[in-house]
């Protein structure tokens, strides 16, 4: 997901509410894959397996998107 998107997105949608001026901070999880045929963990520096050259491997990280915490405060 695209972080300057959640951002204009979050400003358009909290316009005219209490949200609205609020703070987005957005941290990116690096995705790693996972080797379907050896099991190796990695990063997608290259298409296939850094270990056995497998071309089959499954997103096991990077694909998160959760709000981690609210502050809220009263004017």
């Amino acid at each position: 997901m695209d972080p300057d998107c959640v951002r204009t997105y979050f400003d358009m949608a909290a316009k005219g509410t209490m949200a609205e001026g609020a703070e987005v901070a957005i941290e990116s999880v690096p995705v790693r894959f996972k080797c379907s045929e050896c099991g190796t963990s990695y990063s997608p520096a290259k298409v296939c397996c850094p270990t056995c050259s497998g071309k089959k491997g499954e997103i096991v990280s990077g694909r998160e998107f959760y709000v981690e915490s609210i502050e809220v405060a009263h004017a």
